[in-house]
């Protein structure tokens, strides 16, 4: 069985055909399940009467953890897509939905726009008011069954409704929201296939006219406000600018360092568009703006590469509910900061948050980081950068516990829990490409979720951290799936108390999977891979030199079902602190099983080849600036990567002969301190009589420095011809 030298190659970057299981981390799951005498198949029970109600993708996740590993592998590894694309994806893979398959008809011509510039500028700001009016149609058509009075109930009770969380308020709710199962029958009413449709398609417009607009050499000496028909669009030069308004359907800014206050790129009954091509920008929005999509399409586009700092309201960032949201940013070193239900979040709709590149920061205090609520899909993806995420803080997860305070984030999904069956949850994916990356959060985060739902985190390559309080890092709780993966790096994954790991609870499956590095998995009750009261788990650790808790695998049965929990550790010299060894299996009562793959016996090592010191004289005087660089090598520390250099220096130093070793005699010596002085060891040996020769001539030297070392050096290198002198 040396099926684990596949699985040590298997190292993989994002985006390419290697974003998912591989033949040889199959057949490792194979042989690991040999040892419960189980197959991949016995996962794929059913797990609860409730789960038809649930998304295809997330009853996938419950009953086929292997199959559902390998299709999220592949959905993490597109977020290198273009924005459009990944909406498409977000329709069809996530909610099973049907997405825009034909382009909008819109036209670059239009009256009102004849103030701008022509060219580019005057074209993308007529196609983009055209597809927002032919957007705002088929919004209209999707409500016609409502009166103004039930959408209105419907845009104060979604985001209410989304954040579960009494002290979350929106600043546009007015009244006391109805209850969810009122906001259920209203949504149920309203054609949401059809609003996330025309938003798809309004997602391909923009994506065409910014890249239109991109190529626009024109400026605007003032801003312009248009009217086209009822929408009022906003155009702005490439100065600083300050937007304020909150009426403004299309806002475009050329560049510059920009200042936004108002509500921009937010779609409520209709679409709303923001694009601003560049600057460092300050976004400092109200709630509901800049990529929110609420029973309609809301899209923030942000070019160009300076760093830009947003600090926006609730539900903001990449947000829908019951319609499109979509935020995109093209580079920088950004600062994220926003209220609940934001950064990636989705409840009967679709939020997406497209970070490129740079060195981000987020933070939010509840549900959002990519997080899914009732029947919707929030996916935040960061394509490069050393990030840092953080959520929490608003609400205190009692009664659990005193002090440790609600995420709802990073990769977490969740759904209305009753005993009928309540409403089946959503999908919430973060998906991180690339980078050094630190996550925290407190309860319920970083692959995890909660009531037929879907939780999962995705980082493509790096030395991360992973740092969380409980119900974390791969934790499925009641009749949900949670996939961590993280494919390459040295990771760090600690939580401060437990239920992580890979810990499926109540028909909920969880599985981990760390393809490469030398990790460290930490928690005051650690078990990594558990399956309590009819669960399924599965952590699989490929390669590396890994460091457990324990005991691991471990499979609880409650009312008369056995729970399945798989533990795997395919690679490395590992060390565990309780429950397995290197090495070695085991099998545990009620469903679990445990096996550290011994690796294979290191081949005879032989004797390492002795370095060949050049002929004495070989090489020319470079002259004393070379010398001095070359001592300098020669005489610095050498061990780790500076060890080949030390010697090789010596060498060099051997080989040029007697002018290297008078240099060192007459410009070196006096001052040489003990690490120094170990050139002088190595070389006084090779260069026979007319090195010994010049050293006797420094005993003589009136510099009692001198004399000191150079009796130092007539010691250590044994010269017998020195001994009568000394």
């Amino acid at each position: 069985m040396r099926w684990w030298f596949g699985v040590l190659a298997a190292t993989v970057l994002a985006g390419t055909a290697q974003a998912q299981w591989t033949e040889a981390e199959q057949d490792g799951l194979d042989q690991a399940l040999l040892i419960s005498n189980l197959r991949r198949s016995d996962f794929s029970f059913p797990r609860s009467p409730f789960v038809a109600s649930a998304l295809e993708s997330v009853i996938t996740s419950i009953q086929q953890p292997f199959d559902s590993a390998g299709n999220l592998m592949r959905l993490h590894a597109s977020g290198g897509e273009a924005p459009a694309d990944l909406v498409q994806r977000a329709l069809v893979e996530g909610l099973g939905a049907e997405p825009s398959r034909e382009a909008m008809a819109v036209s670059g011509a239009d009256p009102s726009a004849e103030r701008l510039p022509a060219g580019p500028i005057r074209e993308s700001v007529s196609r983009l008011a055209a597809a927002l009016t032919l957007h705002d149609q088929a919004v209209r058509d999707a409500l016609s069954a409502l009166t103004p009075a039930e959408v209105r109930t419907l845009v104060e009770g979604l985001p209410v409704w989304a954040a579960a969380e009494p002290k979350a308020t929106f600043e546009f709710v007015r009244s006391d929201p109805s209850p969810p199962k009122d906001l259920a029958a209203l949504v149920a009413r309203v054609n949401r296939a059809a609003i996330l449709k025309a938003g798809h398609a309004l997602a391909r417009v923009v994506q065409e006219e910014v890249a239109r607009l991109k190529t626009a050499r024109e400026d605007l000496p003032t801003a312009l406000r248009l009217r086209f028909g009822q929408m009022i669009v906003e155009v702005a030069g490439r100065g600083p600018n300050l937007h304020t308004s909150t009426d403004a359907r299309l806002v475009i800014d050329l560049g510059g360092d920009d200042i936004y206050q108002g509500r921009a790129g937010a779609g409520i009954g209709y679409g709303g568009i923001l694009i601003d091509l560049g600057g460092r920008d300050r976004v400092e929005t109200r709630d509901l703006s800049v990529g929110a999509g609420l029973l309609g399409t809301g899209i923030a586009w942000f070019a160009g590469i300076d760093s830009d700092k947003f600090e926006t309201g609730s539900a903001s960032l990449g947000t829908g509910f019951a319609g499109l949201g979509l935020f995109v940013r093209e580079g920088g070193d950004d600062s994220y900061r926003s209220g609940v239900v934001s950064q990636g979040h989705g409840h009967l709709g679709v939020g997406i948050f497209l970070d490129m590149s740079g060195d981000d920061d987020y933070s939010i205090p509840l549900m959002g980081q990519g997080a899914g609520r009732v029947g919707g899909m929030g996916w935040l993806i960061d394509r490069a950068g050393r990030d840092r995420y953080r959520a929490g803080g608003l609400s205190v997860a009692a009664p659990l516990f005193a002090r440790a305070t609600q995420s709802f984030a990073q990769g977490f999904g969740m759904g209305d829990r009753e005993d009928s069956g309540g409403r089946a949850g959503g999908i919430g994916l973060l998906t991180d490409l690339g980078g050094d990356d630190i996550y925290q959060a407190g309860t319920y985060a970083q692959a995890a979720s909660y009531w037929l739902a879907l939780g999962s985190l995705y980082d493509a390559e790096g030395d991360d951290q992973y740092s969380a309080h409980h119900y974390a890092q791969s934790s499925a709780m009641h009749i949900c799936g949670a996939y961590l993966f993280d494919l390459a790096g040295d990771d760090f994954y600690a939580i401060r108390v437990g239920a992580g790991h890979a810990i499926g609870h109540d028909y909920g499956t969880a599985l981990l999977f760390d393809r490469s590095g030398d990790d460290s998995y930490s928690s005051r009750d650690s078990n990594p891979g558990v399956a309590t009261a009819n669960g399924a788990a599965v952590f699989f650790d490929a390669a590396g030199v890994d460091r457990y808790g324990g005991p691991s695998g471990l499979g609880r049965p409650s009312r008369g079902v056995g729970s399945l929990a798989l533990f795997i550790d395919a690679a490395g010299a590992d060390l565990y602190r309780t429950g397995l060894a290197d090495g070695l299996a085991a099998v545990r009562p009620g469903g679990g099983s445990a096996w550290d793959q011994a690796d294979p016996p290191p081949a005879a090592a032989s004797a390492p080849a002795q370095a060949v010191w050049p002929e004495v004289g070989s090489e020319p005087d470079p002259g004393p600036e070379a010398l001095a660089d070359l001592y300098r090598k020669a005489t610095q520390w050498g061990v780790g990567t500076a060890e080949a250099e030390v010697q090789a220096s010596l060498r060099r130093l051997s080989a040029i002969g007697m002018p290297a070793w008078q240099w060192m005699l007459d410009s070196r010596l006096a001052g040489a301190d003990r690490l120094q002085l170990r050139a002088f060891y190595a070389l006084a040996p090779r260069l026979g009589g007319p090195g010994e020769a010049a050293l006797i001539q420094k005993l003589a030297s009136p510099n009692p420095l001198e004399v000191q070392n150079a009796i130092r050096v007539a010691s250590e290198a044994r010269l017998a011809s020195l001994a009568p002198l000394l």
